[in-house]
């Protein structure tokens, strides 16, 4: 979980000058607690190092000199804490004790929350000073609910896990406030929270705000009969009910996407359900494309409709299922007629989402000889744009992406007049700055690169020199550095124009990697691997482990996770967590323990590698060291998490999929990457690309042909440059 709030000058001097009580002077500490009084003051400083260190990541506040004197301040809490637990005359000495420990696993908590990013540092002067409230009314057998008012959720959980807080009568309380504020935080979150928690007192009222917050969870958790399960069939709520009841259906996943049309009264169970079983004509393909279009020309009208994404999602799937795996199953089949047979009921609308929903699984083949001019076929020669008028401009983008990806988007732009093929290109080009991500203005460099036509790809300059030139002139930073970076970048790709991009940029050469970059100060390279819990996790850490079992490597078993040290060569290390049960979070505590050790050594990973799903990919993202150089985003469509990735590792080069990941590549690339270390020799990508190339065939090359390296890596290239034009003092210019 990250943030990005700091604390201001003003307030913390607010804060320091109202901290309860008056001084008091350490009184002889007998000798018998010394140690205990040391350990906590040794892990005191080791905060203090970490909060005046030079990443300001761990930085509770900008300001240097305020900086130094808060982290001064919070020693003297601290040292004021450990003499009210020697002085109060209401603790016995065993129980000093206790309080003592209690104080020294509070800083340990944070330390190790902090290292982990599980608690940002602007929480510290507030949890330091929850604690001592918290301290103060356990000692008089009172509620410590105050202390929990003020603090955030991360903070809340260090004082409700302290063994010596334990005790407090209204640690329940506490427990469901925590909760609450969690989910009032992060609505998605709802249901992972109650699951463990389901007998909190904010159950029912959060179930409904979950019920409207995402349906498919809601539906998910409702299927299960556990204690959480059993409260969603006991709701009162319409919604929540309806939901339930759905469970109970055989085919319940089938009209659940058609959920708001049910809600409102629109159609009817009964009127989905003769669809549900065997549709040999296609006709719940067809309610669910209609029902899309709906939803979409709603939204363009403000409406907000449910389980939009369960819709898609079962779009996605019945293209896959039903289409998709048909068409490409037959790429050898000539016959076109047979080939395509199972796409020729669909309708131009139709096609054009198998074409858009089904994009990762779609063969090239399977567009550009059945999808694509089947879908102008049934157009019967009225124009393209007007296909995508009557579609409401649904994922146009995506399909402008595919069209050029695939080679067809002059084709396309050919079958409408010039003035709408322009204004269609220029729109695709135009209010990037809009945009709250980044995405579409990556998705507009790719597409740029995979254009042939000169007249098309003179429109799309058109408009970035345009927008870039008006967006500078009226001094808006974000629009103008995402036109200028884009203008550069296609100026790059113009060879009469002799750009030296990178230079212009400020960005490192991305063709190569030298080794040197890779080592740390004892010339050591550290290389951190994320593995998962789940059904596969454990087998591809066990294929990782068989490959690197040769006399060049040494494998190391600890607790919580492998060393795998090269014996040979440069001495290469590959720390790698254990993948343990997910469903328990035991994977993730692997990765915590393994993160705060090699932190503790001073090891910093400069490759990164992600060795799990898609859906575990955000957990991976979050805890990327900052000092990588290199990071392998190993799952399905990590090309789309360029962005975060640079979040966490701004320095960072990155291999990625635009669609399927597999096991089988990743492995070979860690196996010749981590060799290539071994060995001592600098990464030159493009020789190293092609000689990976020739290891695969047939599908395998495909997928493979998938990942973009990171000389071919426009996305990550825009996205660093885009945050290098954002810092301070950065000059942006056209």
């Amino acid at each position: 979980m990250r943030f990005t709030r700091f604390i201001g000058l003003g307030w913390l001097v607010v804060f320091f000058s109202s901290v309860h009580a008056q001084p008091i002077s350490m009184p002889p500490i007998p000798p018998m607690r010394l140690l205990h009084h040391e350990q906590i003051l040794q892990t005191a400083r080791q905060i203090e190092a970490l909060h005046l260190s030079a990443n300001s990541a761990y930085h509770p506040i900008k300001d240097s000199l305020a900086n130094r004197e808060l982290n001064a301040q919070m020693i003297d809490r601290i040292t004021y804490y450990r003499a009210l637990i020697e002085t109060d005359s209401s603790l016995q000495n065993n129980a000093r004790y206790g309080w003592l420990r209690s104080l020294k696993e509070l800083l340990e908590g944070y330390r190790s929350s902090l290292i982990t990013r599980k608690i940002v540092p602007a929480q510290w002067p507030l949890l330091i000073a929850s604690y001592g409230d918290a301290m103060q009314a356990t000692w008089q057998n009172t509620s410590y609910m105050p202390a929990f008012y003020s603090i955030e959720p991360e903070s809340g959980k260090l004082l409700l896990q302290n063994t010596a807080l334990a005790v407090n009568p209204a640690r329940e309380e506490a427990r469901d406030w925590i909760l609450l504020q969690e989910a009032n935080r992060h609505p998605e979150e709802i249901l992972p929270l109650l699951s463990k928690q389901p007998k909190c007192r904010y159950t029912d009222s959060l179930l409904v705000v979950a019920a409207f917050q995402n349906q498919e969870a809601l539906y998910t958790y409702a299927s299960v009969p556990d204690a959480l399960g059993k409260r969603i069939h006991q709701s009162t709520h319409p919604l929540v009910k309806l939901i339930a009841y759905l469970t109970k259906l055989p085919t319940g996943r089938m009209i659940f996407p058609f959920i708001d049309e049910i809600y409102h009264g629109r159609l009817t169970i009964d009127s989905i359900a003769p669809f549900t079983h065997q549709d040999t004509t296609g006709t719940y393909f067809s309610m669910l494309v209609s029902t899309r279009m709906q939803y979409v020309k709603r939204m363009q009208q403000g409406d907000t409709d449910m389980a939009m994404d369960a819709l898609y999602k079962k779009i996605h799937q019945k293209s896959v299922e039903d289409y998709l795996n048909d068409i490409n199953g037959l790429h050898e089949i000539s016959n076109p007629a047979i080939r395509f047979r199972k796409i020729s009921r669909l309708t131009p609308e139709e096609l054009y989402y198998v074409a858009v929903s089904g994009e990762e699984e779609m063969y090239t083949s399977s567009f550009v000889q059945g999808i694509y001019p089947r879908m102008f076929t049934l157009w019967r020669g009225k124009t393209a744009d007007s296909l995508l008028s009557t579609l409401h401009y649904d994922q146009y983008r995506k399909f402008i992406r595919l069209c050029a990806a695939y080679n067809t988007l002059d084709d396309w732009l050919k079958r409408m007049d010039s003035a709408a093929a322009r204004k269609m290109v220029l729109g695709f080009a135009d209010h990037l700055e809009e945009a709250p991500q980044l995405s579409e203005a990556v998705d507009v460099a790719t597409t740029y690169s995979s254009i042939y036509n000169v007249r098309i790809k003179g429109w799309m300059l058109e408009k970035v020199e345009e927008r870039a030139a008006q967006l500078t002139a009226s001094g808006s930073k974000r629009g103008a550095a995402i036109y200028s970076i884009l203008q550069r970048i296609f100026y790059s790709l113009d060879t009469t124009r002799h750009t030296k991009l990178l230079e212009e940029l400020g960005i490192r050469p991305v063709d190569r990697l030298p080794v040197a970059n890779l080592k740390d100060s004892a010339g050591r390279i550290i290389v951190q691997q994320f593995f998962y819990g789940d059904k596969g996790g454990m087998e591809i850490y066990q294929t990782f482990l068989k490959r690197f079992t040769n006399p060049n490597w040494k494998i190391v078993k600890k607790p919580y996770w492998t060393e795998v040290q090269a014996v040979k060569g440069l001495p290469v290390i590959i720390y790698s967590n254990l993948p343990l049960d997910e469903v328990t979070d035991l994977d993730e505590h692997a990765q915590d323990s393994l993160i705060v050790y090699l932190q503790s050594k001073g090891l910093e990973p400069t490759l990164s590698i992600h060795r799990g799903h898609s859906y575990s990919l955000p957990s991976t993202i979050e805890k990327l060291p900052y000092s990588s150089q290199l990071v392998l985003v190993g799952s399905c469509g990590g090309y789309q998490r360029l962005h975060d990735v640079l979040e966490s590792s701004p320095d960072a080069a990155i291999i990625s999929s635009k669609q399927v990941g597999t096991g089988q590549i990743n492995q070979l690339l860690i196996d010749v990457i981590c060799e290539q270390l071994r060995q001592g020799k600098d990464i030159y990508w493009p020789s190293l690309w092609k000689k990976l190339e020739g290891n695969f065939t047939g599908k395998s090359r495909e997928t493979f042909r998938d990942y973009v390296p990171p000389y071919q890596n426009l996305g990550a290239l825009f996205i660093q440059a885009y945050r290098r034009a954002l810092e301070p003092g950065a000059v942006i210019t056209p």
